[in-house]
């Protein structure tokens, strides 16, 4: 029985703290360059739930990836001597 309840608690908070996670990482994570992006580009207010937002927005923060690997391997190569 107390099992059940704490289980039951557990439970919910779980789900909520992964919900919550999943909304920061969507909204602001992706979404937020995404808009910033399309607006750039198409000069008009695009729809925060689009596909074109969120393609953008993922291809940002693949780009900015790729670019960080790029300098560490040109830079990073180098001896300490």
């Amino acid at each position: 029985m107390v099992e059940d309840i704490v289980g039951g608690v557990v439970r919910f908070f779980g789900r909520f703290i992964a919900q919550l996670f999943i909304e920061i990482i969507l909204e602001l994570l992706i979404k937020g360059p995404g808009y910033l992006i399309a607006k750039i580009i198409f000069k008009s207010e695009p729809d925060v739930d689009s596909f074109v937002v969120i393609t953008f927005g993922i291809l940002f923060w693949l780009l900015l990836g790729v670019g960080g690997y790029a300098l560490y391997v040109s830079f990073g190569a180098g001896g300490n001597a």
